[in-house]
């Protein structure tokens, strides 16, 4: 099922944040490839990204993915 936590997407990242505030991780080796949140798992203050930094709320869990109809060279 599309958008379901089992559809295969090109890439995913999930991240774990246990500090009680906001959090970005920074990860270049993650630069371009356009990762989204998941529909499925998508907190406030997650944004689309390009440039390798992702955001994580307080005391969650946020999972990015490129999905697999994502037009990407890789």
């Amino acid at each position: 099922e599309e958008g379901a936590l089992g559809a295969p997407d090109r890439h995913v990242v999930v991240l774990f944040n246990a500090r009680p505030e906001p959090v970005s991780f920074e990860i270049a080796g993650l630069v371009g490839h356009g990762f989204v949140p998941h529909p499925e798992r998508k907190f406030a203050g997650q944004m689309p990204t390009s440039t390798g930094r992702f955001s994580v709320s307080a005391r969650e869990v946020a999972v990015y993915v490129v999905p697999a109809t994502a037009a990407h060279g890789d």
